[in-house]
């Protein structure tokens, strides 16, 4: 669980910076909602850093630069999405480049497609031979037939 996720980054040395709370007000009560958390101090070695956490958690990783930013980023087995936030265009076409996501956002959030855009990750988030929604999708549901048809007479 998320809970299981903060837990064992605190004892592992990170940092508890915002939230990290179960929701359990008035109609929170029965569901498994949590406040928005952000985790700092956290190296490349924690599990928190190196596992897909689903959730309104983010963990904080100071890096020197760019290329350590991405070899970092590429160091985990998930791709599912990454988001960049640059003014340089040189460096946002190098890090869609390099970077190993399924989803690659410059100057957005990570998170939220448009529902016909394809979908899906990389190495152990996904498969790297299917992707949900958009053309995938109805790709994936039909069935192709090629005709050749005369009605000349």
């Amino acid at each position: 669980s998320n809970f299981e996720h903060i837990d064992q980054a605190l004892k592992e040395g990170a940092e508890l910076w915002y939230g990290g709370q179960r929701l359990q007000d008035g109609p929170l009560l029965n569901g498994f909602f949590m406040q928005p958390t952000v985790l700092g101090n956290v190296t490349p070695a924690l599990r928190v850093a190196r596992e897909e956490v689903f959730g309104p958690v983010i963990a904080v990783l100071a890096v020197e630069d760019f290329d350590e930013a991405v070899a970092v980023a590429n160091g985990v087995q998930a791709g599912l999405s990454a988001s960049l936030v640059t003014r340089d265009l040189k460096k946002a076409m190098l890090y869609i480049e390099r970077i190993e996501a399924g989803v690659v956002k410059v100057n957005q959030v990570s998170t939220g497609l448009a529902l016909q855009a394809p979908f899906g990750g990389v190495k152990q988030s996904s498969t790297d031979s299917f992707r949900e929604q958009g053309i995938e999708a109805i790709e994936f549901y039909s069935r192709l037939k090629t005709v050749y048809l005369d009605y000349s007479n």
